[in-house]
């Protein structure tokens, strides 16, 4: 579930690492779903609201991080998890989604794969010996092209009957 504190972290991490010598920022839209009101890329807008709906958490997003590639960060590896269950299906052959986001077959492919990382920093004032406050940052990059099936798959879960 999407809380205020869930939003007040993902906004801080982004903003701890704003770099403004990088990509200009992309055109965003509201997008609220319940008591939750945040500016997001316009073309993740559809994408993150129906996440939301099927209760998948998210800290940040991005349309095209990467040239080509968009991205999305996550709470908890129990989020992303949710995630991929939701819009993974088995698909047959080389050139697919299922084989984009699980790269089980060698070959050529329409579109990138998938990219999950975990990027780790140190958010501690102590250097040197001591204690550190390791810091997370859970995403996962996957092309443009995908985001329309993504959507998709998340609709037909939203609208399906509760089980």
């Amino acid at each position: 579930m999407i809380t205020k504190a869930t939003l007040e972290i993902g906004v801080r991490r982004m903003n701890d690492h704003v770099d403004n010598t990088g990509p200009p920022h992309h055109p965003a839209v509201i997008v609220e779903v319940g008591d939750c009101r945040v500016e997001i890329d316009k073309a993740l807008a559809p994408l993150i609201q129906q996440m939301w709906l099927a209760e998948i958490d998210t800290c940040q997003s991005c349309q095209e991080a990467k040239p080509g590639m968009a991205w999305i960060a996550f709470p908890d590896v129990e989020e992303l998890m949710r995630f991929l269950q939701l819009v993974t299906r088995y698909e047959s052959g080389i050139d697919t989604l299922y084989n984009r986001i699980l790269k089980e077959f060698a070959g050529p492919t329409s579109a990138p794969a998938w990219e999950v990382e975990l990027e780790l920093w140190d958010e501690g004032f102590v250097y040197g010996e001591g204690v550190v406050s390791l810091a997370e940052n859970l995403g996962v990059y996957f092309p443009v092209t995908d985001i329309p099936v993504l959507i998709q798959r998340l609709e037909e879960f939203n609208l399906a009957p509760s089980q």
